[in-house]
């Protein structure tokens, strides 16, 4: 995160620090700093009231905020947006995040997605509670005789969802979101 930080393009780091702003709103802008001989993250933040700016470390911020400034630092490098990296891979984004933030990550997620190829996994339902959420690119997880089967979500939901009746978030509340089911073996045409 840090070098990624360091590297930061200016337009890059402007995205970043636009999602962060609107994650975690008192913070304006987010670095690398030197400590004792190690490199850490500095956030600054500014009080109008005060007409201050100040600088703190994240000792003096929420876990939530810490992981999603490493997910959009990940997302915004430099390296992804010029094809460096053609894949970055990000294991339940919203932990410790609140559910309104979380969507915000998601905006992120899906701009990235735009220079990089993005997957993300989640147990989380209200990170999938979207109404405009792209069920084409959301792929399911179940389990099928003691192996886990991967796969589109089935051809029922994927239509209550585009029907606006349910978002991919309420379907899996209510355990209802399973992968589309591989197709059998052919069986064997009657010999003529």
């Amino acid at each position: 995160m840090l070098s990624a930080l360091a590297a930061a393009q200016p337009d890059l780091k402007s995205r970043l620090g636009a999602y962060l702003h609107t994650i975690a709103p008192g913070i304006e802008d987010i670095g690398a700093r030197s400590a004792g001989g190690y490199m850490t993250v500095a956030f600054r933040a500014s009080n109008s009231a005060l007409k201050a700016r100040t600088e703190f470390g994240p000792d003096a911020i929420s876990d939530g905020t810490i992981r999603a400034a490493a997910v959009l630092a990940a997302l915004f490098q430099p390296a992804a947006a010029d094809g460096r990296i053609p894949l970055i891979g990000i294991d339940n984004p919203e932990t410790t995040l609140h559910p309104a933030a979380a969507g915000v990550l998601l905006d992120a997620l899906a701009e990235a997605s735009e220079h990089v190829q993005v997957i993300m996994t989640t147990t989380s339902a209200d990170l999938l509670d979207r109404q405009e959420a792209d069920v084409s690119v959301v792929r399911v997880a179940g389990m099928d005789d003691g192996l886990t089967v991967v796969g589109e979500v089935d051809r029922a939901s994927r239509q209550i969802v585009r029907d606006r009746l349910y978002t991919l978030g309420e379907l899996m509340r209510a355990g209802q979101l399973s992968p589309e089911p591989e197709p059998g073996p052919q069986a064997a045409s009657p010999e003529a």
